[in-house]
């Protein structure tokens, strides 16, 4: 679940989203520490995330040299930063993710958890994140997270129990929904890991995500009417993104394609290309 971008803004800002956790409540509204926290926020507004890493950093630390002596910003001045500058709560969010909890011990052991997994430590991980949400079992992210690492080494059936507690906090959530069905999948228990995909569909019909997942799905358990349908219509909402996962359900079909040749079946391709109007 680790992304590229969330190593980025781990690096960066992880100081800074502790403060997140710790000053809800702050009064740093001494005029100079306003000063300096306005100005960084809009350096910050600024920096192209989707620049390179290097590029991040170097613009980062621009950033904190235009207003700071030091190489580091003062206390008052994260503490200020962190309640009253959206820009870095949008990078926090991109970095630890959305639904955080406000209890400082339990964003702690989240941000050691999310550490571990970095380092590929799901022992480690998955030992913090137990904690993060005993301490606040309301901590939805936390349970995303744990999930994902249960995955990592195989536990599927306790990955899915806290996709489905993440669930119960905050329904229809993409991220748990698509990962609970993926762990359904590594049971070989493929109706349920159906019944989700279609869920996720009904609720996004827009993502081709679901299409695709569902498409699959289908068709390795050899239903393959419902399976073309899902991966025709996944394969053109992939095709006007103009995303690099068209590549995906291409293959996916042209795999469906030869199988159902072999089996003296192309007609129920042909009826799911003209059912969908697909051209191949």
């Amino acid at each position: 679940m680790t992304t590229k971008a969330h190593h980025i803004f781990k690096k960066i800002f992880l100081v800074t989203i502790f403060f997140l956790s710790i000053c809800i409540y702050a009064q740093d509204n001494d005029a100079k520490v306003k000063n300096i926290g306005d100005k960084a926020c809009e350096c910050l507004t600024k920096i192209n995330v989707n620049a390179g890493e290097d590029k991040i950093k170097e613009e980062t630390n621009n950033c904190v040299r235009s207003v700071s002596s030091t190489p580091q910003l003062p206390i008052e001045v994260q503490r200020y930063m962190a309640k009253n500058c959206p820009a870095l709560k949008t990078m926090a969010v991109k970095a630890y993710g959305e639904n955080l909890s406000t209890n400082k011990e339990a964003l702690k052991y989240y941000i050691e958890g999310r550490n571990f997994g970095n380092k590929d430590k799901y022992d480690l991980a998955i030992a913090s994140y137990n904690k993060a949400v005993i301490i606040d079992p309301k901590f939805v992210e936390a349970y995303n997270y744990l999930g994902s690492s249960y995955e990592e080494l195989g536990r599927y059936t306790e990955a899915i129990n806290s996709y489905k507690k993440s669930l119960a906090l905050k329904p229809n959530e993409k991220k748990p929904l698509q990962n609970m069905a993926h762990s359904y999948e590594f049971l070989n228990n493929y109706k349920e890991a159906i019944t989700i995909y279609e869920k996720f569909i009904a609720l996004y019909p827009k993502d081709p995500e679901g299409y695709y997942n569902a498409g699959r799905t289908n068709c390795m358990i050899e239903n393959y009417v419902k399976g073309l349908d899902y991966l025709m219509k996944s394969y053109k909402q992939y095709k006007q993104a103009n995303s690099p996962y068209l590549a995906d359900a291409k293959k996916a079909l042209d795999g469906s394609y030869k199988i159902l040749q072999q089996k003296g079946k192309l007609g129920i391709y042909t009826r799911a290309a003209k059912n969908n109007n697909f051209e191949f």
